[in-house]
């Protein structure tokens, strides 16, 4: 079968027989919206480091689709879920990405070096926390009764807590969208599944700076870990009167 960009999940069901596809369906008194680093970093074009310098300077034909992607559907469809949420007083969880120290000596080996280069940080100490290019956007902004998990990997599992923050909180399913789908939202995902969650990837609030990348994410996960959705499925599962 010949692959081409954006028929990921006819690439899936394919193979349906190998990876049949997970058929929970979303009960809005298990399930936490979990944002994954919507961080001006990643979101802001207009930011002096970050995506916003690094992917107009080095890849111009990955930064029209990927900010105008953002922009146009990811952004509009984060604000959809967090508003349902927090409408439904349902329990809403950010992550934030990066080191705490300007040097990103903190960051694992690998996570470092791509993090330094990703961002145009080679010579020039980092996107750390408190500079103004890790913040979350303004437009996803947190509530102050919303937890934001500050993580120095991927996985927003990894040294947090989140798990048993998730369990004390009665959360069995675990919503997430944001960036990037190949990175932090995969392996957070991943991690989530593995501990027992039933997991769910919203397909059009999240994105990759590559779309190859995005869609073969998508297409292992709906084979191997969870469910990967819409928005508009999403809030239509979610309105159902609990069982």
């Amino acid at each position: 079968m010949i692959y081409e960009t954006g028929t990921w999940r006819e690439f899936a069901e394919r193979y349906q027989k190998f990876a049949p596809e997970l058929r929970f369906e979303l009960d809005s008194q298990q399930c936490a919206l979990v944002i994954i680093d919507a961080q001006r970093k990643a979101f802001d074009p207009h930011a002096t480091r970050g995506m916003g310098k690094t992917l107009p300077e080095r890849y111009p034909d990955l930064a029209e689709p990927y900010f105008a992607s953002l922009e146009n559907t990811v952004m509009p469809n984060l604000v959809s879920l967090l508003e349902f949420f927090r409408t439904h007083d349902l329990p809403v969880i950010y992550t934030t990405a990066g080191p705490l120290l300007a040097s990103g000596e903190d960051l694992p080996y690998s996570f470092r070096v791509q993090y330094k280069s990703a961002h145009g940080m080679d010579n020039e100490s980092g996107i750390h926390t408190g500079t103004p290019e890790y913040a979350i956007v303004d437009e996803l902004r947190p509530r102050p009764e919303e937890p934001v998990i500050n993580k120095v990997t991927r996985s927003a599992f990894i040294g947090t807590g989140l798990a048993n923050m998730l369990r004390n909180m009665g959360v069995n399913q675990v919503l997430l969208g944001g960036v990037a789908t190949h990175a932090c939202v995969e392996s957070t995902g991943r991690s989530a599944s593995d501990l027992g969650f039933q997991v769910v990837v919203v397909e059009d609030a999240c994105l990759s700076q590559f779309p190859l990348l995005h869609d073969a994410t998508l297409v292992n996960f709906l084979m191997s870990m969870g469910r990967v959705i819409t928005t508009h499925d999403v809030l239509r599962e979610l309105a159902k009167p609990p069982n």
